[in-house]
């Protein structure tokens, strides 16, 4: 693609060119395509507005204001979106190939198919030849990407560079059928990230975190996962077979327990029974308790972090107190539990059920603070059934509630500062005193 001769963009001429785009797009005669290839369009602002199908080719976009934009099936290639605000732009189908988005902030971007791969702009130099606008050789070419935010962004689908994710920030991002084989996710934090069905053959994740991580139904043939951190992430023993695993930490099985899980059970509940004096406190940090049935058992004050609890049946439970931070419960089922004063803090429980589920406060004989609120900032509750629960001053700031159903709880006074409650049902919810600010996509 070669270079055209770059132009200068000021607000005033953007706003004009967006409003033809609209009439563009609606099909109002006098109506034009925004096309701003090889623009210089630094620090300006695109408001949230239908952007769909233009052309940015080259154009320097750094710093501007994106949020909420839709520029889904649009023409990236080459763009300059250097510590750009996409904060929710739509982008799906999109051609970013060589994009430039050093620490560019896409939180809960739609990324949809979006293709990230390599790429470069051509010009001809004064003997006529074909090089990069920025000297780099053909083989050299990679989408710049280092610091960027990509937390809860939809990368389902997309398209990536070998390159991908240098330093970038993908918590709780969705990667379900991305094309990431060979990337470099070496030391990258990917807690709560889903790889469902992403091919991540003979991608580096050695180092990585992936607590909460979804990594089942992933082609990971040759994928280095050495001294990378696998407790509560959803995979199987079988799933890595042809993994490098080399000092990778694991969840521990319930077999390497000192003593049988029912007799932990057990020595619990004397310790609850006797306030401490007997039994034994229930530790089961970073045990794997993959579909185990724990219906009417009582595990209050046990220690369940970074426990993988996926499929296990928990109905009419006692978790009151339980320490299950960073802990994995996708589709497990909770209904009717009792978790008054929970720490769920940055757990993954997509699809769980917590119909009629108790988390209201727990009270805390003599203590000044009176009752414990249950705790569920950052955590991935996407899809979570929430039906008729009690949610009482629970704390859900900056979680992920995509098509959760709260149907029915009871929410007063509960707290989705910056939570993602896109899609969320909240019909006959009780919302007296709640707080939503800054919660994306919220309908009430």
């Amino acid at each position: 693609m070669l270079k055209e001769a770059e132009k200068s963009l000021n607000q005033i001429s953007l706003n004009e060119m967006i409003e033809l785009h609209a009439m563009h797009v609606k099909g109002v005669p006098g109506g034009r395509r925004l096309v701003i290839n090889h623009a210089q369009a630094r620090t300006l602002h695109f408001g949230k507005c239908s952007l769909q199908q233009c052309e940015m080719v080259g154009a320097n976009l750094g710093e501007g204001d994106f949020r909420g934009t839709d520029l889904s099936h649009s023409n990236l290639f080459g763009a300059n979106l250097d510590l750009a605000d996409m904060r929710e732009c739509a982008l799906a189908f999109a051609d970013m190939r060589g994009a430039s988005l050093n620490r560019t902030n896409l939180e809960g971007a739609d990324l949809r198919r979006t293709d990230l791969r390599d790429g470069f702009i051509l010009q001809r130099d004064s003997k006529g030849n074909l090089t990069p606008v920025d000297g780099r050789r053909a083989g050299d070419a990679q989408v710049k990407m280092s610091d960027a935010n990509l937390t809860s962004a939809n990368l389902t689908g997309a398209r990536l560079s070998r390159s991908f994710a240098s330093r970038t920030t993908l918590l709780n991002a969705i990667l379900r059928d991305a094309h990431l084989n060979g990337a470099d996710l070496s030391n990258s934090d990917l807690r709560g990230v889903v790889f469902a069905g992403a091919d991540l053959t003979g991608a580096n994740l050695s180092g990585a975190t992936l607590t909460g991580a979804v990594l089942s139904g992933a082609r990971l043939d040759g994928t280095n996962f050495d001294r990378a951190d696998l407790t509560a992430a959803q995979v199987r023993p079988f799933e890595l077979a042809k993994a490098s695993t080399r000092d990778t930490v694991m969840a521990r099985s319930i077999d390497s327990l000192d003593r049988p899980i029912q007799m932990v059970i057990r020595d619990h509940l004397e310790w609850i029974d006797s306030m401490g004096k007997s039994g034994m406190q229930a530790m089961l940090s970073r045990v794997d308790l993959f579909n185990t049935d724990l219906s009417g058992i009582d595990l209050s004050a046990a220690d369940l972090s970074f426990a993988t609890l996926t499929e296990v049946e928990a109905i009419s439970a006692r978790f009151n107190m339980s320490n299950m931070r960073a802990s994995l419960g996708v589709d497990g089922n909770f209904a009717d539990c009792e978790l008054r004063g929970v720490n769920l803090d940055n757990a993954n429980y997509a699809g769980a059920n917590f119909s009629a589920a108790d988390l209201s406060p727990m009270p805390i004989q003599g203590a000044s603070i009176g009752k414990w609120p249950s705790s569920l900032n950052e955590a991935r509750l996407d899809g979570a059934r929430f039906r008729s629960a009690r949610l009482m001053r629970c704390s859900f700031q900056s979680a992920s509630l995509r098509s959760a159903d709260l149907r029915g709880a009871d929410l007063r006074n509960a707290c989705f500062v910056d939570a993602d409650m896109t899609g969320a049902d909240l019909r006959d919810a009780v919302i007296e005193g709640t707080d939503f600010r800054g919660a994306v996509a919220l309908r009430l």
